[in-house]
């Protein structure tokens, strides 16, 4: 099964989510700080080790609206 790095800032998480629900209903495995993220003193070091393993990386560019 393939897996998904998503990379969002929190602004996004809501709208992130949804297209998590929807990869995973595709049978792509996701990568997401709130369900992967663990508390953790190598915390960046987990997570690289986690991206390493993802074939794909999708960042959410979001516009800073003020």
């Amino acid at each position: 099964m393939p897996k998904a790095f998503l990379s969002h800032k929190y602004e996004e998480k809501t709208e992130v989510k949804k297209i998590q629900k929807y990869l995973t209903q595709c049978l792509v495995e996701t990568w997401l700080d709130e369900t992967n993220l663990k508390s953790d003193p190598s915390l960046w070091g987990g997570i690289l080790n986690d991206v390493n393993k993802c074939q794909y990386f999708i960042p959410f560019l979001g516009t800073d609206q003020k």
